[in-house]
């Protein structure tokens, strides 16, 4: 008994807000409220074409219909090797090499190695060209010297 009176003072309070609403002339937020007591339908299909275009109604039939479309549709016809893999990357080029060098800042501490970035902006042409083929060699071989770790 105490749920139905709980259920009927809730109705109440809610009829309520709905009769302010109604008096403040706001009929959006009304009938929102409103709405919010009505059941929300869902329609679901009884009924769908069959591959030959006939209509199916039994359920077993639909759920068999729905599989051979689904099936259909992510079926892949395509020749499986279409990643083509390249084993190399692309080679570091002098460029990037100059401008991570003129992007370095000056004054930073050397790093494990004791090479600080003013050494590496003083070596001039023939050290770009060499460090050059150095990041290269290492990128390709993916093999970092213990020295360098």
């Amino acid at each position: 008994m105490a749920c139905k009176t709980a259920k009927e003072e809730w109705l109440n309070s809610k009829c309520d807000e709905i009769e302010l609403l109604s008096k403040r002339n706001d009929l959006t937020a009304m009938l929102q409220k409103i709405k919010s007591f009505q059941p929300r339908q869902t329609v679901t299909a009884s009924c769908i074409k069959g591959k030959d275009g006939g209509i199916l109604f039994e359920k077993e039939k639909i759920v068999l219909r729905w599989t051979e479309y689904v099936e259909e549709l992510f079926s892949d016809q395509r020749c499986a090797n279409l990643i083509q893999e390249h084993p190399q990357g692309p080679e570091i080029l002098r460029n990037e090499v100059e401008k991570c060098l003129k992007d370095m800042k000056y004054g930073k501490a050397a790093g494990i190695d004791n090479i600080s970035c003013e050494m590496l902006k003083a070596l001039g042409d023939f050290g770009i060209g060499t460090l050059t083929e150095l990041c290269d060699k290492m990128y390709q071989t993916a093999y970092i010297p213990e020295d360098l770790r």
